[in-house]
């Protein structure tokens, strides 16, 4: 990644009773029993512009479900089918936000393609993301880049303005749908594509924020549900604020991790002989990059493009580690560092990711992910609460310096405060487990504390497979938990308890 990448900000992609809709459904109280009561949409199936074998089709759904004979609108949708009366397999990618039209189709390439012969595989953008009606809050560059989930916290007044623009360009470019964009609503709404796809249970796997949407459907939809893998979930007890404030410990226990890497290397970085001493020579630099800024390849390096560009994509990936390291190095003069002409052919050019999936904006990737964050739940609306919450969270782990408490646009949200909260749990479940949740114990992005919260909520639904590694994401990356997840959706083999790979 080239250092001009100091220059932008990559844009962060994310169970109870056997009857009725607790507990999501007791938020709002009768509107799911409504979507029970509702008859199955028809699809039409045509083949796929831009995805040969496949078919699509589009499932009208209300937009407010308090109202399901008002307004309709559009959830696209796939289907891979390899033979007549297949079970249904759906996915969700994450985000809130990310398409998920054709995921399926690489939640089966990271099962080997064990899956396509087993399941007819459904993909689907959910309400305001791609070809869902996808939600426009009409962002510019600089606000979208404030708005990703990796934008690292400045100056507490800086940082509220930018949050207080954000959710005024939402209320003014997509105010009156932001209440309909909500987990429960999409919940909902494959609740009603369960029934176009006439199917009397469905399975599904949920990645990171999918495996809420999992829950979420679960739980209020019991009855359809079949089968369900969670890989790399959150704390699905607690809210986005809460959930997201829990990585801050698990980011400083990856970043002690990444400093003992770049140790044991002393004599390529001289960084320091122990991960303490490369901890303090980062917190060194970040200070005095705070008090005078530098430039590197005309572009302004303080603390916050330090930890944007090189902090977080170490604590992400092993791969970014050794940039991490070299611009530490250069930045902090420590003995045998390159010159800034050395830095730049070392670290190359800059990595293009790419395109979205589904052909997603960055804008309107961001405007999906702030309509679910923000409108799932009831955000503190004093900023002085997020003051003191990122600079509690600052002074206890130094290195991010507030990163997940920081404010956003969900304290200036527009529109009514949404249902609270409803708990997770086990309570009436007379059925074996049906929920089996992959975890990579040392994912600072699901901390464990959170998933194990997940886990015990769950109870006697869920049974969990403990992998030993760093990274989001389980399926594809360890042979063990993918053939338990393979086998758990088949089903050819049910753990009964708890099992680590």
């Amino acid at each position: 990644m080239r250092i001009g990448v100091f220059g932008t900000v990559a844009l962060l992609l994310l169970v109870t009773g056997c009857s009725g809709d607790e507990p999501w459904g007791a938020a709002d109280g009768p509107v799911s029993a409504v979507t029970a009561d509702l008859p199955a949409p028809l699809l039409h199936w045509e083949s796929c512009r831009d995805a040969p074998g496949l078919s699509c089709a589009d499932l009208p759904v209300p937009l407010d479900y308090r109202h399901p004979e008002g307004a309709k609108i559009s959830i696209a949708v796939s289907r891979l089918s390899t033979g007549d009366g297949h079970p249904v397999l759906l996915s969700n990618p994450g985000g809130p936000g990310a398409s998920g039209l054709f995921n399926t189709l690489g939640v089966d390439g990271l099962t080997g393609g064990a899956l396509r012969e087993r399941f007819d595989l459904i993909g689907f953008d959910p309400r305001g993301v791609g070809r869902s009606g996808g939600v426009h809050c009409g962002l510019d560059a600089n606000l979208v880049a404030a708005a990703a989930g990796g934008a690292a916290p400045r100056d507490f007044r800086h940082d509220a303005d930018a949050a207080s623009a954000i959710a005024s360009a939402c209320a003014a470019g997509a105010g009156p749908v932001l209440p309909h964009l909500t987990t429960a609503n999409t919940a909902r709404d494959v609740e009603l594509l369960r029934k176009a796809l006439h199917r009397e249970r469905i399975s599904f796997v949920g990645t990171s924020y999918g495996a809420e949407l999992a829950v979420a459907y679960a739980s209020m939809f019991p009855g359809g549900t079949d089968r369900v893998v969670l890989d790399s979930a959150s704390d699905v007890t607690v809210g986005w604020r809460a959930a997201r404030r829990e990585e801050a410990a698990a980011a400083d226990a990856r970043f002690t991790e990444v400093a003992a890497k770049i140790a044991r290397e002393e004599p390529r970085w001289h960084l320091g002989t122990t991960a303490g001493e490369v901890r303090d020579r980062y917190l060194r630099t970040a200070a005095e990059l705070d008090a005078r800024p530098r430039s590197i390849d005309g572009s302004r390096v303080d603390a916050a493009v330090l930890q944007e560009a090189r902090l977080l994509p170490a604590l992400r990936s092993d791969d970014d580690i050794a940039p991490f390291a070299l611009t530490l190095a250069y930045l902090s003069s420590a003995p045998g560092a390159l010159s800034e002409q050395d830095l730049l052919a070392a670290l190359g050019p800059e990595r293009d990711a790419g395109p979205l999936p589904g052909g997603q904006s960055a804008e309107q990737n961001a405007s999906a992910f702030l309509a679910v964050r923000c409108g799932d739940e009831r955000w503190p609306a004093d900023t002085e609460e997020y003051r003191r919450a990122t600079s509690d969270e600052a002074s206890r782990f130094p290195v991010t310096r507030g990163q997940f408490s920081k404010i956003t646009a969900c304290a200036f949200w527009p529109g009514p405060p949404p249902p609270a909260r409803p708990d997770v749990t086990d309570r009436g479940w007379r059925g074996g487990p049906n929920v089996l949740i992959l975890r990579n114990t040392r994912d600072f992005l699901a901390p464990d504390e959170g998933v194990t919260n997940t886990r015990r909520a769950l109870g006697r639904r869920a049974v969990a497979i403990s992998v030993d590694d760093y990274r989001h994401g389980v399926l594809g990356r360890s042979a063990c938990a993918t053939g338990y997840a393979v086998r758990w959706l088949v089903g050819t083999g049910t753990p009964r308890r708890d099992l680590a790979c």
